[in-house]
């Protein structure tokens, strides 16, 4: 892709100058991209011709996700609605709410249990508090509704069962569940469904 760095300032937010001095902002960002092995980078004439690269940093030529569930890793994916932007949700919404409704919407269930523990945290790389702050933002904002409650057999407690809160998107959040998904459960290792109905 071949664009004059106002237009990449802009679409950025680094720069809305039109003096020439966009170029300064654009190259610094473009150097950090191609640093991580993101993007690779050409000269088109007076222009910079742009080449995306896979996500992972590998270096390995950009191609589209499939969205399947059988192919590699890479080729599973997720999509924001139009919404998250036209109600300025990239606003509202601080960064623990935005990791966790990522983590949500990656499930790709119908509902899905959100484990208020260091284990669940953990797995995604983040501390039990931004996943309880992401929680509350989240719900607050009636992005995340609440569906129901459960125990769970876990190594993390003295009874060996835990309770965890299983919540829905509402709509249109919830575009990215897979047929073969819904009703599924959600679990981390060290985490198995029991019935709600349980004693403790």
């Amino acid at each position: 892709m071949t664009e004059r760095a106002e237009t990449w300032g802009r679409a950025s937010g680094a720069s809305f100058q039109t003096d020439g001095s966009a170029s300064v902002a654009v190259s610094r960002l473009w150097r950090k991209l191609e640093q991580l092995n993101l993007i690779k980078r050409a000269n088109n004439g007076r222009l910079v011709k742009v080449t995306k690269l896979l996500e992972d940093g590998s270096g390995t030529p950009y191609t589209r996700p499939r969205g399947s569930d059988t192919g590699p890793r890479k080729d599973v994916y997720f999509q924001l609605p139009f919404q998250y932007w036209t109600e300025e949700m990239h606003k509202k919404l601080d960064m623990p709410a935005k990791i966790v409704m990522l983590i949500g919407m990656s499930l790709r269930q119908t509902n899905f249990a959100l484990s208020e523990t260091p284990t669940f945290a953990s797995w995604y790389g983040i501390s039990e508090a931004t996943l309880r702050r992401g929680i509350k933002k989240l719900l607050e904002k009636e992005l995340l509704v609440k569906v129901d409650t459960e125990t769970y057999i876990t190594g993390e407690t003295r009874t060996g069962y835990g309770f965890r809160t299983r919540y829905t998107f509402r709509p249109p959040y919830d575009l990215n569940v897979k047929a073969d998904r819904e009703g599924g459960d959600s679990e981390t290792p060290a985490e198995t469904l029991v019935s709600p109905k349980a004693s403790l």
